[in-house]
């Protein structure tokens, strides 16, 4: 049997939210787990089928094993490219600058599925890795109990989720939330910085991803407002996280800028959804509080 993560599945159909799955796989082969792979996607269930040759396109370093099973994925990429580097140091711990304190040298013995989990747990919780939102995802339960304790602590802005034997589950996906928000904020004709009240001309603005939230901010404008938030002289470029300045909840700041990299495809689904069951559901009530907020 396999095991696929709770969080993860088929890109949605047409016409569907957009997806903005990208993150990295830990594989092991079925029958002993002593031989592992390491690799990016943005479909685990169809990636475990293609290096299993049920479908074309696996990797042809994988051919010679039988079959393989999806031990885990970490996911929550702002982009793939931030997804593709993880993969890279993770699969050369030896060559990355920012893992030369584990002393690797690429010998057989590193690729052991324990050494896999050692250098995961590393990256996790050094720079730049630890001030993203990402959620270590398991998706075997024999071996989440074997080597849980490698993976604990996380930094608070990760979250781990339970492997779960399942057929089909939710692509990561920009929540219904800010779908609507966004939505109801393209909907307006003028739009103003919820930070420093200026027009917003561009497409180079945030929204919030709570539900009934008017937060329309220019990224910059926000960026600073977290950045300094978190520290005073904040040695830092981009931020982690802050409280939204509309409904002051708590905002990741991975989380806004994967929203931000759908925008088109968001505005191709506001502009061609029709119908009675408009995809904003607004009450005349909620409606006015997000135009008081």
């Amino acid at each position: 049997c396999r095991y696929i993560p709770t969080a993860m599945a088929a890109p949605p159909a047409a016409g569907s939210a957009p997806s903005a799955f990208n993150g990295c796989y830990l594989l092991v082969s079925a029958k002993t787990n002593a031989t592992t792979y390491i690799g990016f996607t943005v479909d685990p269930p169809r990636r475990l089928r293609q290096h299993n040759r049920e479908l074309a396109g696996g990797a042809k370093t994988t051919g010679r094993v039988e079959q393989w099973e999806l031990c885990l994925c970490v996911y929550g990429f702002p982009n793939k490219i931030t997804a593709l580097q993880f993969e890279w140091a993770w699969q050369k711990p030896h060559l990355s600058r920012r893992l030369h304190a584990l002393e690797m040298t690429g010998k057989r013995a590193e690729k052991s599925l324990r050494a896999k989990c050692i250098v995961l747990a590393k990256m996790l919780n050094c720079l730049p890795w630890s001030r993203l939102g990402l959620t270590l995802q398991w998706c075997h339960p024999t071996l989440e109990r074997k080597f849980h304790a490698l993976l604990t602590p996380l930094p608070s802005l990760m979250q781990t989720m339970a492997a779960a034997r399942v057929d089909s589950t939710v692509v990561e996906r920009v929540p219904l939330a800010a779908r609507q928000n966004f939505q109801f904020l393209t909907s307006q004709p003028n739009k103003v910085c919820s930070v420093c009240a200026g027009e917003i001309e561009d497409d180079t603005w945030l929204w919030c991803c709570h539900a009934h939230c008017s937060l329309c901010v220019h990224t910059a404008c926000l960026a600073t407002r977290f950045l300094c938030a978190e520290q005073p002289n904040n040695p830092f470029l981009v931020p982690a996280q802050g409280i939204c300045p509309s409904c002051n909840r708590s905002l990741v700041w991975t989380e806004l800028i994967r929203n931000h990299t759908l925008r088109a495809s968001l505005a191709r689904e506001t502009e061609s959804y029709s119908g009675p069951a408009a995809l904003c559901t607004f009450t005349e009530e909620d409606l006015l509080a997000m135009t008081h907020t």
